[in-house]
C-alpha cells in the first residue's frame, strides 16, 4: 500500500508510563490522492532500555465520521474490508548509533458501528515493564569483550591454509622450512573456514586463539575446519558452503613459552545408551556458474538441455549405511520460464525405484530465474555403490536446468575408517553417552572438536578392534577418531604474515579497507589525510587481509569488516566516539570467491555481502549496510535492523584508477572550483510510461518541493524529457537535446543531480539520453552529488562498466559521489527513499558543514524504518558509492539583501521594471545573524522573472504534466564582496513577463580563500511595467571571436576540436534570457543546423560589470578543410550584432606550447613548487609530460598526466623532491615538457631553474 508518512517525532521521559503528550493529526496537510497519513514516533529510550518490554496506546482520540468522498478518495474499503475500534499499534525497539529507539507507528483510521472513523488528535502513552532476561543486550565496552593487542602484533607468523574438516598433519621438516628452528616450541592459531554467523558476532572468538597440537615424532596433528560447514536442523544434517573463500586460514608461531597441552578429560554417561552407529551425510555440489549473475548462489555448470541430457547420474560417496530411513535433499535451478520437474531416482545392486519428484515453478514478477528445494525420504536407506538418477522433465526443449546440490543423509555404522572419522551424536537434548567404534587399534584416539576454542581429548577404553569413549551425544557436537599414527592431509603454505594489531586502535572515526595485495595504500592513505586535516577526524587504513587475520582466523569473510567496526563500536562510551564511515577502497564480485572468473585474484578484491536470493531482480541484493549493523542481536532482520555506521565504496581496479579518484575527492574538499554551480540542484525526470504515465516527473517535483518549502535559496534546474520534442527513427525513440543539455549543464556543474526515471546497468531511460560512456565523457571540475531513483544503475558487483562506476571512477568528474541502486527497485520506494535522504542531505551540522553523504544515507534508511514507509528490500538495493565522509559544499554564511534599488528591502515590495537599472545592496553575515566584515569575495546573483506554469510536451501520449518553475533569466552576474557588503548593478531587459508578480532573487557568494561560502534569497519584488526613460540605443553588442586562444587570426588554422571564444560588451548589458522571442545568442558553422549552438547559458558576465561577459565552449569534432563561423548576439534592448570568421581545421596540427614556468624561485628542496603550463588548447583532453634533469643530464623527476584544462593553463604541483620522494642537492635543473592533443605533439620548451637546499 502506498502512504503518506506524516512523522511526528518526538521524546518521552519514562516512568511507569510515558508522560502523555497531546498530539493533532493533519489531515489538511495531506494531498489530494490516495495515500493515507500514518503517525509514527521515534522515542528516544535510556540507557538501560533492555531491561524493559515497551507498548502504546492512545488516549482521548478525537473522532470523526469520515465521507463517502473520502473512504473513496483513500480507497479504504478495497484497502480495508474491516479495521478494529481502536488503532492497532506497532511497536519496534531498535538501535542506531548507540542510541536506542522505540518506533511507534499506527493508521489514524478505525471502523465503529459498520462506519470509518479517522483520528483528529489524541495522546499517546508509552508503558513500560521489566523483564526478567533483556530483549537485546547492551554494546559491552573494550576490555570485556576484546583483547587489548593482537597476538599477531610480536613474533614471527606463518599463515596456512586447508580445504576440508578434518585431521591434518605437519612435519617437523616442513616447519623447518617454514623458517621454524624449534618445531617443539611452534603454537598453532586461528579458527579455520567455516563461514562466520552474522549474527550473535559477541559469541564468537576474539583474535586468535590457541589451539592443542598432537605432537608425534616427527609430526604434529590438529583438527581444523574446512569451508563446508554442517549443522542440524529439522531432523537431518544440512550445509552452509563458505561463501567467501575456498579454504580455512590457520596461523604458526614460535615462542618461548610452552605450547598449549593437549587436554584429556573423562566424561560420565548421563544414559545407558550404547552408540554403534550415526547419523551421516554425503553431498554432491560443484559451484562453477551463477544462474543469474547476482546473489551467492553458484550451481553446476553440466546443463541438464536438449543439446546435452535431460538424465544425469550422480554417485555420492557412501560406506558403511545402515538399514535405515534416509533423506535426501535437492536444490534444482532453471531459467523459469515455464514450469517443469525434477524426478529423483535411486538404483543399487538390489532396488530401483522413483523417490521423489520436484516441481519448479514458472518465474513471477521480479524472477529472472528459479530455484527450487525438495526433500525426500528413503524408507528402507541406501547402500554403498549406489546411484541417483535425475531426470529434468518439461514440455519446452529450450528450457535449461542445473544442479544446485544433491544432499544425502543416512544413518552409518560407527567405525574408525582411514586416518579418522568424524561422528556425532543424536540425542536433541544433549548428555553423554558411550559411543563404540569398530575398526580401531592402540594408535586410536577420540578428540572432542565440537568447539574450536575447547578441542580436547575424551578418554576411552580398547576392547579388541573396538573403541569405547563416552563422549557428547548432542546431534550438534562433532567428535572425530583418529588413528594418530595414520596418513592424513597436509596444508598449504601461504606465506609469512607482518606483524599487525589492528585490537590496538583505540577509536577511529573512519576505516579505510583496501584489497589485500596493498597497492591502493597510497591512494587511500592520501584520503585520509585530507580528512585528518579537512575534517578533523582519526581515519585507520587497513588492508583486508589485516582484517580477515584478527577477525576471522586468516580466511576471507565480509564479516570479518562488520566484527573490526563492532569492535571499534563496542569500545565507545557513546556516539561521539564510535565510528562513523566505513570506506570499502575497492571493487567486488558478486562471485566473491571468483570461481565463475577464472583468471582474477581475490587479493585485488574486496567482499561484498550479496543475499540468499539469486534469482529474483527485485527482491535480492548486495548490502553494503551489512557492515553497519553494529548493536548486539543485529543482522538477521535487515529489513527492520538500523545502521550504525555510514559505508560507501569506490570500486576501483587500478592504481591509476584509485588516484584519479582521490584527487577528484581531494580537489572538491579543498573547494578548488568554487563557484554559484554549487547553488544549483538539477533535476532530471524520465517521460513515464503506460504503466506512471507522468510519473517520474511527479517523483522530481516532490524532490523540487523539498528545496522550494526548506532550501529556497537555491536555484533548481529541470530537465524533464517531456519538455523536449521527441525524434523517432529506426532504432527507436530519442531525446538528443535532452542528452546534449546533460552534457552542458554538468560542463557548468550542481551541486547535486537528482534521476527519477527508468534505467538499466548502462543508461538512463529508454531512449538512452545517458549512457554509461557518456558519463566517462564528462569532463568538468564543477562535480555534482548524483542520486538515482532508477532501476540497475550501480550493480558494481556484476562486472559490468555500469552508469554509476562510470560516473564515480571518472577522474576528471561526472559525480563526486551517488546513492545508487545495484538491482531492479519500485518507483514509489524510489520516491521514499530519494525524498527522505535529500533531507537530510541538506541538514547543516554544528561545524556549519553539510552532514557528511553517509551520514544522510544511513539516516535516511533508518528514518524510513522508523516510519514504515519502507520495510521492504527497495532500500537495500541503494547503496553509496563514493566517500561516505565527504560533505557537500554548504554555505555557513547567510546573504542579506539591504535595499533594493535604495528602498529598505522589508518595506513594501519594489517593481522591477523592464528597460531598468536595478540597483541591489546587502551584506553576509554569520549562521548566527551577525555581520561577517572580515567576508571578502564574489558574489553571483541571479534574478528571474516571476514563475510561470510550464506545460509539457505530451511525446507519450499519455498526458501533458505541468509544474511551476523559475525558468526565465532576467540577469546573471557577479560582483565584488568586501568587507561583508555588497552593491550590485542590474540592466532589466525588455523581455519580461509585465505579470506583476514576484520574481526571486538567488544570491551566492564564495570568499577569496575558497574556505566560506553563503547564500540567500531575496522575493519581495514583483515585475512589471517598463522604466520611465529608456536609453537611445539602436546599435547591437560589440563581438570579437577566436578560436584556442586570442591569438587566432581570420583564417588560422585550427585544430579539429576548436575552443570557441568569444567576448561581447554592450552598454546596455547582454540578453541571455532564452524567452523563445529569437534574442538568443547563437553561432552556427557553414549555416549547418547540425553545429548550430545557443550560447546563453555559456555568457559569462565580467565580474562588476554588466556590460562585459566572455563565451568559451566546445565546437565538436569537425571535417578537415575550410569553414565558417557566424555568430549573432543581442543586447537588452534588442538590438542586434553579426560576427564572422573564417578558418582551416588541420587534424595534424599541433597544440601551441606557449609559455613554461616554475614558481616559487628559487626553489626550495622538499617544499612545494608548481610548474604552469600556457597552451592553445582549453576543454580539450591533452596529455601533459614534464621532466626535471640535473646539469649531468641524469632524470629525476618525471609526471605523465591526461587532463581538461578549463582554460589555457595547466598547472602542476611538485613536492621539491626526485621521484623516490630522495632530497634534491642544491644546483641547477633543466625542466622539459611538451603537451600531446590528438595525437599530435607541440614542440618540446625547456627551462632552467634552481634548487636551494636550506637543511
Amino acid at each position: 500500500m502506498k502512504i503518506r508518512q506524516l512523522i511526528l517525532t518526538i521524546l518521552l521521559l519514562f516512568a511507569t508510563a510515558a508522560k502523555a503528550q497531546f498530539h493533532p493529526v493533519d489531515w489538511g496537510d495531506v494531498r489530494g490522492d490516495s495515500l493515507l497519513p500514518v503517525c509514527t514516533h521515534v522515542l528516544d529510550l535510556p540507557a538501560d532500555y533492555a531491561a524493559y518490554s515497551y507498548s502504546a496506546r492512545i488516549e482521548y482520540p478525537e473522532f470523526q465520521r469520515m465521507s463517502d468522498a473520502e473512504v473513496a478518495r483513500y480507497s479504504i474499503e478495497r484497502k480495508f474490508a474491516a479495521l478494529p475500534e481502536m488503532p492497532a499499534i506497532e511497536c519496534y525497539v531498535g538501535v542506531q548509533a548507540k542510541q536506542a529507539q522505540l518506533d511507534v507507528v499506527f493508521l489514524p483510521v478505525v471502523m465503529r458501528d459498520g462506519k470509518y472513523y479517522r483520528i483528529n488528535s489524541y495522546k499517546l502513552v508509552v508503558d513500560k515493564q521489566p523483564v526478567q532476561r533483556p530483549q537485546r543486550v547492551a554494546a559491552v565496552s573494550s576490555a570485556d569483550r576484546y583483547a587489548a593487542s593482537s597476538v599477531l602484533s610480536s613474533g614471527k607468523w606463518v599463515r596456512i591454509a586447508v580445504e576440508e574438516n578434518g585431521v591434518h598433519k605437519i612435519t617437523d621438516g616442513e616447519l623447518r622450512k617454514m623458517g621454524f628452528a624449534t618445531p617443539s616450541k611452534v603454537r598453532l592459531y586461528g579458527y579455520g573456514g567455516h563461514i562466520l554467523p552474522e549474527t550473535d558476532l559477541a559469541s564468537l572468538p576474539d583474535d586468535l586463539v590457541e589451539l592443542p597440537l598432537w605432537r608425534e615424532n616427527g609430526y604434529m596433528l590438529f583438527y581444523a575446519n574446512g569451508t563446508i560447514k554442517w549443522e542440524y536442523n529439522n531432523g537431518r544434517y544440512v550445509h552452509s558452503q563458505n561463501v567467501y573463500s575456498t579454504y580455512g586460514c590457520y596461523f604458526l608461531t614460535e615462542g618461548e613459552d610452552a605450547p598449549m597441552a593437549f587436554p584429556k578429560v573423562t566424561l560420565q554417561p548421563t544414559t545407558e545408551d550404547v552408540h554403534t552407529s550415526y547419523n551421516d551425510y554425503a553431498l554432491y555440489e560443484k559451484e562453477k556458474k551463477s544462474p543469474c549473475s547476482y546473489g551467492r548462489v553458484l550451481v553446476d555448470n553440466d546443463a541438464f538441455s536438449s543439446t546435452a541430457s535431460r538424465a544425469k547420474t550422480y554417485r555420492l560417496a557412501i560406506d558403511g549405511a545402515m538399514d535405515s530411513p534416509a533423506v535426501v535433499d535437492l536444490s534444482f535451478a532453471t531459467g523459469g520460464e515455464i514450469a517443469s520437474r525434477v524426478t529423483v531416482l535411486y538404483a543399487d545392486a538390489a532396488n530401483s525405484f522413483e523417490v521423489g519428484s520436484l516441481t519448479i515453478g514458472r518465474v513471477v514478477s521480479g524472477e529472472v530465474g528459479k530455484i527450487a528445494e525438495g526433500k525426500f525420504t528413503i524408507p528402507g536407506g541406501v547402500a554403498a555403490g549406489s546411484n541417483f538418477v535425475l531426470v529434468h522433465r518439461t514440455d519446452d526443449n529450450s528450457l535449461v536446468g542445473y544442479l544446485d546440490y544433491l544432499r544425502l543423509n543416512y544413518r552409518r555404522s560407527l567405525a574408525l575408517r582411514g586416518a579418522n572419522t568424524l561422528f556425532r551424536g543424536d540425542v536433541p537434548d544433549g548428555g553423554n553417552a558411550r559411543f563404540d567404534i569398530a575398526g580401531c587399534n592402540a594408535d586410536t584416539r577420540v578428540w572432542d572438536v565440537s568447539s574450536p576454542s575447547a578441542i580436547k581429548e575424551l578418554a576411552g577404553e580398547l576392547k579388541g578392534t573396538t573403541y569405547s569413549v563416552v563422549a557428547p551425544a548432542d546431534v550438534n557436537s562433532n567428535l572425530v577418531a583418529v588413528n594418530v599414527k595414520g596418513s592424513f592431509s597436509s596444508v598449504k603454505v601461504l606465506g609469512e604474515v607482518p606483524n599487525q594489531n589492528l585490537h590496538a586502535i583505540a577509536q577511529a572515526d573512519m576505516v579505510i579497507i583496501v584489497p589485500s595485495n596493498g597497492s591502493f595504500l597510497p591512494a587511500a592513505e592520501r584520503l585520509a589525510d585530507a580528512h585528518r586535516s579537512m575534517d578533523s577526524l582519526t581515519v585507520e587504513v587497513v588492508t583486508a587481509q589485516q582484517v580477515y587475520n584478527e577477525f576471522s582466523s586468516g580466511t576471507p569473510d565480509v564479516t570479518a569488516y562488520r566484527r573490526l567496526m563492532k569492535m571499534l563500536y563496542d569500545r565507545a562510551a557513546s556516539g561521539e566516539d564510535a565510528p562513523k564511515y566505513l570506506l570499502l577502497f575497492g571493487d567486488g564480485w558478486y562471485d566473491n570467491r571468483l570461481l565463475t572468473f577464472p583468471g582474477r585474484k581475490q587479493e585485488d578484491y574486496l567482499l561484498c555481502y550479496e543475499s540468499l536470493n539469486s534469482v529474483n531482480a527485485i527482491q535480492s541484493y548486495v548490502l553494503e549496510d551489512y557492515m553497519g549493523y553494529l548493536d548486539d542481536n543485529e543482522g538477521s532482520n535487515h529489513l527492520r535492523d538500523k545502521v550504525d555506521l555510514a559505508v560507501g565504496r569506490i570500486p576501483a581496479q587500478s592504481v591509476e584508477a584509485a588516484d584519479a579518484v582521490v584527487d577528484k575527492l581531494i580537489a572538491y574538499m579543498q573547494n578548488e572550483s568554487a563557484g554559484d554551480w554549487q547553488n544549483r540542484i538539477l533535476l532530471l525526470a524520465d517521460d513515464g510510461d503506460d504503466n506512471m504515465p507522468n510519473q517520474h516527473m511527479k517523483d522530481a517535483d516532490v524532490i523540487a518541493s523539498v528545496f522550494e518549502e526548506e532550501y529556497k535559496s537555491y536555484i533548481l534546474d529541470r530537465i524533464y524529457w517531456d519538455d523536449y520534442t521527441i525524434e523517432v527513427s529506426a532504432t527507436g525513440k530519442r531525446y538528443p537535446a535532452v542528452t546534449q543539455d546533460i552534457y552542458s549543464r554538468l560542463s557548468k556543474g550542481a551541486l547535486i543531480v537528482n534521476y527519477s526515471g527508468h534505467g538499466s546497468s548502462n543508461l538512463l531511460s529508454h531512449e538512452m539520453v545517458w549512457k554509461a560512456s557518456d558519463m566517462a565523457a564528462v569532463k568538468s571540475p564543477r562535480i555534482p552529488f548524483w542520486v538515482t531513483a532508477s532501476c540497475d544503475i550501480g550493480p558494481f558487483d556484476m562486472g559490468d562498466n555500469s552508469v554509476a562506476e562510470s560516473a564515480i571512477m571518472n577522474g576528471d568528474g561526472a559525480a563526486i559521489g551517488l546513492l545508487t541502486s545495484t538491482r531492479t527497485v519500485m518507483q514509489s520506494y524510489n520516491s521514499v527513499i530519494n525524498k527522505e535522504f535529500s533531507k537530510q542531505l541538506m541538514q547543516p551540522v554544528n561545524t556549519g558543514k553539510l552532514i557528511a553523504v553517509g551520514d544522510a544515507m544511513r539516516m535516511a534508511k533508518c528514518n524510513v524504518i522508523a516510519a514504515g514507509s519502507d520495510r521492504t528490500v527497495n532500500k537495500l538495493q541503494y547503496v553509496l558509492l563514493g566517500d561516505p565522509a565527504l560533505r557537500l559544499k554548504y554555505p555557513g554564511y547567510r546573504v542579506v539583501v539591504d535595499k533594493m534599488n535604495g528602498i529598505d528591502a522589508t518595506q513594501s515590495a519594489v517593481q522591477v521594471s523592464a528597460g531598468s537599472l536595478l540597483n541591489v545592496e546587502g551584506h553576509v553575515e554569520t549562521a548566527n545573524g551577525k555581520p561577517a566584515e572580515d567576508f571578502t569575495g564574489v558574489l553571483y546573483s541571479n534574478l528571474f522573472d516571476s514563475a510561470v506554469e510550464v506545460n509539457t510536451r505530451n511525446n507519450t501520449g499519455l498526458g501533458s504534466y505541468s509544474y511551476t518553475a523559475y525558468n526565465k533569466t532576467l540577469f546573471s552576474g557577479s560582483d565584488s564582496v568586501r568587507g561583508g557588503r555588497f552593491s550590485i548593478n542590474m540592466p532589466i531587459p525588455l523581455d519580461i513577463s509585465y505579470s506583476g508578480e514576484c520574481g526571486m532573487l538567488n544570491l551566492y557568494a564564495v570568499d577569496t580563500a575558497y574556505v566560506s561560502s553563503a547564500q540567500g534569497h531575496f522575493v519581495n519584488f514583483t515585475v512589471g511595467g517598463t522604466a520611465e526613460s529608456l536609453a537611445n540605443d539602436s546599435v547591437g553588442p560589440e563581438i570579437k571571436i577566436y578560436l584556442n586562444s586570442h591569438s587566432f587570426a581570420d583564417g588560422d588554422d585550427v585544430n579539429a576540436t576548436p575552443i570557441l571564444l568569444v567576448e561581447l560588451y554592450d552598454e546596455n548589458g547582454i540578453n541571455t534570457m532564452s524567452t523563445g522571442v529569437g534574442h538568443d545568442i547563437t553561432a552556427i558553422v557553414d549555416n549547418d543546423p547540425r553545429h548550430t549552438y545557443n550560447l546563453n547559458s555559456a555568457f559569462v558576465q565580467e565580474v562588476g560589470d554588466y556590460r562585459r561577459g566572455t563565451i568559451s565552449m566546445p565546437l565538436g569534432r569537425l571535417t578537415a578543410g575550410e569553414h565558417t563561423l557566424t555568430l549573432r548576439a543581442w543586447d537588452l534592448y534588442n538590438n542586434s550584432s553579426l560576427a564572422r570568421i573564417t578558418f582551416n581545421v588541420a587534424p595534424s596540427l599541433a597544440p601551441g606550447f606557449v609559455e613554461l614556468k616554475v614558481n616559487p624561485a628559487p626553489v626550495i628542496a622538499g617544499a612545494p613548487a608548481t610548474f604552469t603550463l600556457v597552451h592553445d588548447r582549453p576543454h580539450c583532453e591533452i596529455d601533459v609530460r614534464i621532466d626535471i634533469y640535473n646539469v649531468q643530464g641524469q632524470l629525476c623527476w618525471s609526471n605523465d598526466e591526461s587532463v581538461v584544462c578549463d582554460g589555457n593553463t595547466y598547472s602542476c604541483n611538485w613536492n621539491g623532491t626526485a621521484q623516490g620522494g630522495q632530497p634534491l642537492s642544491t644546483g641547477v635543473y633543466v625542466v622539459r615538457a611538451y603537451i600531446t592533443e590528438g595525437g599530435v605533439t607541440s614542440t618540446v620548451k625547456t627551462g632552467k631553474f634552481v634548487v636551494v637546499n636550506n637543511k
